[in-house]
């Protein structure tokens, strides 16, 4: 389990400061998901990656860091309001009022994997149908990162690989469908990367949305 160090921080929006656990880097030993979700030890660490001020409720990965016009948005009545639903878990609350903030500032990508790990929190409490929604909500990030010209992944078919995952994990079969077999219609696919997308279509076709690892490629190229 990663090392957790408590840390004061100075809320950037109200000044207000509070001991948070910071988890320090750990490399994981398990392979990742095939969302990337990192395994373990790594992966018990995602609670610890976004931090909420109990006073004004901020949320960041950095509380102590806050862009110009992000105060004015915190303190508004959509903000605080999301802040103080009790529709998903505690934790995925955060990671999604992290989200709203990215988003006001234009950062689609970010806000887009923040979504995602939002998603990773509701995994975790076996809250299924909050998981979708935030995978949802990733989904529609990632559309409006790249209609701003904003990447989310290195290149195309990576971006294509995980939005079929999202997809596949929603429940969303044709859109996963689709976004694999475009990945797969890209040139010069990395062996691994083929494999993983053929194992989606494989999910796909059983209507599978379980989370599933890349240790699963090892295995079955072992039985081929």
């Amino acid at each position: 389990m990663p090392q957790l160090k408590p840390t004061l921080m100075r809320c950037a929006i109200c000044r207000e400061a509070s001991e948070q656990l910071v988890a320090e880097s750990a490399e994981s030993k398990d392979p990742p998901d095939f969302d990337t979700r990192p395994g373990r030890p790594a992966r018990s660490s995602i609670v610890h990656w976004v931090h909420a001020c109990p006073d004004c409720g901020y949320c960041a990965n950095d509380l102590a860091v806050a862009e110009a016009n992000v105060p004015e948005f915190v303190r508004g009545p959509i903000y605080q309001a999301f802040r103080h639903n009790k529709v998903f878990p505690e934790k995925a609350t955060q990671f999604l009022c992290y989200a709203l903030i990215l988003e006001e500032i234009g950062a689609f990508a970010d806000a887009g994997w923040t979504a995602v790990h939002a998603a990773w929190v509701c995994d975790d409490v076996k809250d299924e149908e909050h998981a979708r929604g935030c995978r949802n909500r990733a989904i529609g990030l990632f559309r409006h990162a790249k209609q701003h010209r904003q990447s989310y992944m290195d290149n195309l078919y990576e971006e294509f690989s995980l939005a079929a995952d999202l997809y596949r994990r929603s429940g969303e079969w044709e859109e996963a469908r689709r976004a694999a077999q475009e990945a797969l219609a890209e040139e010069h696919l990395p062996p691994v990367v083929d494999a993983l997308l053929r194992r989606q279509l494989a999910l796909i076709d059983r209507r599978d949305a379980a989370g599933h690892s890349m240790a699963e490629l090892r295995e079955t190229a072992r039985k081929s």
